[in-house]
């Protein structure tokens, strides 16, 4: 986001001073930098057009949180190979054997 940090705590806890959301407020910015000359060099204006929004709360779900699984099985998507298939070579990288390309 394009808004200070002290620019978004202040519109948080001055809600009682602003217009009812949904309203427009107008960021006007630039980028400042230094070249490896060490000259100072600065960006023209550039105003950014944020419209303010109602909040939208997210009720929790009752559900029960997703437990990670770790029965997790590699295939190279033609068939029905797992990770037991596969076999390793020097560099580590799997290879099922299947579809091996030709040299020319």
């Amino acid at each position: 986001m394009a808004v200070p940090p002290e620019i978004t705590e202040w519109l948080a806890f001055h809600r009682q001073s602003l217009p009812e959301p949904p309203f427009q407020m107008t960021l006007v910015t630039t980028a400042m930098g230094v070249t490896t000359a060490g000259d100072e060099i600065a960006t023209n204006a550039l105003p950014y057009l944020l419209v303010v929004q109602e909040d939208r709360v997210i009720e929790p779900s009752s559900g029960t949180p997703s437990q990670p699984t770790s029965d997790v099985q590699a295939g190279d998507g033609a068939g029905d190979t797992t990770s037991s298939d596969a076999v390793s070579d020097e560099s580590g990288v799997a290879d099922s054997g299947q579809g091996d390309a030709e040299t020319m």
